[in-house]
């Protein structure tokens, strides 16, 4: 029984030590309860695609002070480092980085058994005919996309495309079910289905104090 309840602490402890590497990499990418999914490792909240598809590029530029009110237009590097933290690793074909071409980045699934694409589209706001495309403006002024395709199992993949490439320009008046624009803002903990963030959970100089405390429990006890 003395045994029992120091081992019972030391597993307790080790549980919570798990616990903190767990979430820390379970999921990049988590449901809100507005609409929106959170970028786990940047704390980026991002709109999910289809809540502005019913407006042009343009149009939502226009709504950010009203109906966008508190979201921001995404640039290059936040669109970027999204969809290298939320596909780098998911399939098995690397990525692909084209500095000077139209396809910037792209990200395949081969394998028909790896469901970790549908489920980051489905969780991202994708569905519409098989794909989707969200606008954002590059450094350079262009107007640039990413783009999920979901034919089948076999046949997904997204792509960040448009790098100084103009030919889209005449897009920021154009407004289509599958069209949308990325918008992006800091989260409100209170806006978590769950509460993922890693910033809440307790330190490490925190969780070494609480393991002295409960073995100095367990030493007194079995002394006793």
């Amino acid at each position: 029984m003395k045994y029992k309840f120091l081992n019972s602490a030391l597993v307790g402890l080790f549980m919570s030590a798990s616990c903190i590497g767990s979430i820390a990499n379970a999921g990049l990418i988590t449901d809100t309860l507005n609409d929106s999914y959170i970028d786990a490792t940047t704390g980026l909240e991002w709109m999910d695609f289809g809540i502005n598809n019913h407006h042009s590029y343009n149009d939502v530029v226009g709504l950010l002070g009203t109906t966008y009110a508190g979201w921001s237009l995404a640039n290059e590097s936040q669109v970027l480092t999204l969809w290298h933290n939320a596909f780098s690793g998911v399939g098995s074909v690397p990525d692909v980085v084209n500095a000077t071409g139209s396809t910037w980045v792209s990200y395949k699934n081969n394998d028909s058994l790896n469901t970790a694409f549908t489920d980051l589209f489905n969780t991202m706001g994708y569905g519409y005919n098989n794909w989707s495309l969200g606008w954002f403006e590059a450094d350079a002024g262009n107007l640039s996309y990413t783009v999920f395709y979901n034919f089948s199992p076999t046949d997904q993949y997204t792509q960040v495309y448009g790098r100084d490439n103009n030919s889209h320009e005449s897009y920021r008046d154009n407004s289509f079910t599958y069209y949308s624009t990325m918008l992006v803002k800091s989260p409100s903990v209170s806006q978590f289905s769950a509460p993922p963030q890693i910033s809440a959970l307790p330190e490490t100089s925190t969780l070494a104090i609480f393991a002295l405390g409960i073995m100095g429990l367990a030493a007194r006890r079995f002394k006793k």
